[in-house]
C-alpha cells in the first residue's frame, strides 16, 4: 500500500507578513539608537559641566574664604560693585552677556572674556601669595566651554520688611553669591542649569585686616 503524505508550506502572504513584523521590530531598535546616544552625550556633558564648574568655583571660594588674612573688609565689600541697593558684578547681571538688542547670548570670545574679568575682581582683591583666582581662570581657558560667572551680595530681610529694593530685604554685604553657567556652545548658555554657591565673609568688619582699610 502506499501512502500518500501532504505537505503544506508557507504562502507568500505569510511570507510577507513575517517580513512586516520583523521589519517594523528592528526599526524600532534602530530608531532608539540616535536618541540613546543623544542621552549619552548629554550625561556625558553634565558630568564634564559639573566638574569644570568645580574647578572654576572652589579656588575662587577657596580665595574668598581666606578673607580674614588676605582680603581687606573695603576690598570685600568692592567685590560684587558699590551698588548700595542691589551690588552685582558684572553690573547688568546676567544681560552682560547677552546682545541687548536680541537679548540672546553674545560670543563664546565675548562671553569667557567677561567671566575673566569677573574671576579678576576676586584675583585684585586677594592679596594673599599663590593666588587661587588665577588657577580658576586657567582652568576655564583649557576646558573649551563657554562660562557666565555673576558675583552678587547676598540679602536678609528687614526688620520692619520695607527696606531695600526689593521690598522687605536689604543687602547683605558680609556674604557673597557665585553664579556659573557652562555650556559647550554659546546659544546653548542659558539652557543649562546654574551652579550657585556662596561665601561668607570669615574676619571682623570692625577690625581692618593687613594690607588695606
Amino acid at each position: 500500500m502506499k501512502h500518500s503524505l501532504s505537505r503544506r508550506g508557507f504562502t507568500l502572504m505569510e511570507v510577507n507578513l513575517a517580513i512586516f513584523i520583523m521589519a517594523v521590530g528592528v526599526l524600532g531598535m534602530v530608531a532608539l539608537y540616535p536618541l540613546g546616544f543623544r542621552e549619552s552625550r548629554h550625561a556625558r556633558d553634565d558630568v564634564y559641566e559639573a566638574a569644570v564648574a568645580d574647578g572654576i568655583l572652589n579656588p575662587l571660594v577657596a580665595a574668598l574664604s581666606d578673607c580674614a588674612s588676605n582680603i581687606t573688609w573695603s576690598a570685600w565689600k568692592d567685590i560684587a560693585g558699590n551698588n548700595e541697593n542691589r551690588p552685582i558684578f558684572p553690573d547688568q547681571g546676567w544681560l552682560a552677556y547677552c546682545d541687548t538688542q536680541t537679548y540672546t547670548p553674545k560670543t563664546k570670545a565675548q562671553i569667557n572674556s567677561q567671566t575673566r574679568t569677573v574671576i579678576s575682581r576676586i584675583g585684585e582683591a586677594y592679596k594673599g601669595s599663590g593666588n587661587p583666582a588665577s588657577d580658576a581662570r586657567s582652568i576655564l581657558d583649557n576646558s573649551g566651554m563657554v562660562a557666565a560667572l555673576v558675583i552678587s551680595s547676598g540679602e536678609l530681610p528687614t526688620l520692619d520688611g520695607t527696606g531695600g529694593t526689593y521690598s522687605g530685604y536689604h543687602v547683605d554685604r558680609s556674604r557673597l553669591v557665585l553664579c556659573l553657567r557652562l555650556a559647550r556652545h554659546a546659544n546653548q548658555l542659558f539652557e543649562q542649569p546654574a551652579f550657585y554657591t556662596e561665601v561668607h565673609y570669615q574676619g571682623d568688619p570692625g577690625i581692618q585686616t593687613a594690607g588695606g582699610n
